[in-house]
């Protein structure tokens, strides 16, 4: 089944989602792009006119001590979309987030459109980049638990195939 958008001429023509509501938590080098397990889909366009509506939110924190930046960027099959231009020694991401004190966790959330022109199964993924002074860091909440003012989030990516025009 298809859904037209109004007034747009196009129509969404599939969604694949996937939703995780445990925590992820990564304890290698920090201030390093890693894999988040399970922030992940798979689409099979249906033409190569399709555009694919990437869509992706989750909280993020990290770091026992000090200041706290975390960053996330879309790769599809492996190669970076939707980043920043290239600037001195900044890093390219697709969000980047600062928070003034450990342990918080900031919420990661972007919506982006691509056009990967081909009917063969197309990987998007969300890679995480995170500034932490001691101890690692977590997606879908915060490092710590023990307090009703920590949180446990999903973390989600969304696929919208839409007809080309």
């Amino acid at each position: 089944m298809s859904v037209s958008l109004y007034g747009s001429g196009q129509t969404i023509l599939q969604v694949v989602q996937v939703v995780n509501t445990s925590t992820f938590t990564y304890s290698g080098t920090n201030s390093t792009w890693f894999d988040v397990t399970g922030w992940s889909a798979t689409i099979t366009p249906n033409s190569t006119n399709s555009k694919i509506l990437i869509i992706y939110n989750g909280c993020i924190s990290g770091s026992t001590s000090g200041t706290y930046g975390s960053f996330t960027k879309i790769q599809k099959n492996g190669s970076d979309i939707g980043v920043g231009a290239s600037r001195g020694s900044a890093t390219n991401a697709t969000v980047g987030t600062n928070t003034s004190g450990p342990t918080y966790s900031v919420l990661h959330q972007a919506t982006y459109l691509d056009s990967p022109a081909t009917t063969s199964a197309t990987t998007y993924k969300i890679q995480a980049w995170a500034e932490s002074g001691v101890g690692p860091t977590v997606v879908g909440g915060s490092v710590n638990s023990g307090n009703s003012y920590n949180t446990n989030t999903p973390y989600i990516i969304t696929l919208l195939e839409v007809s080309g025009s």
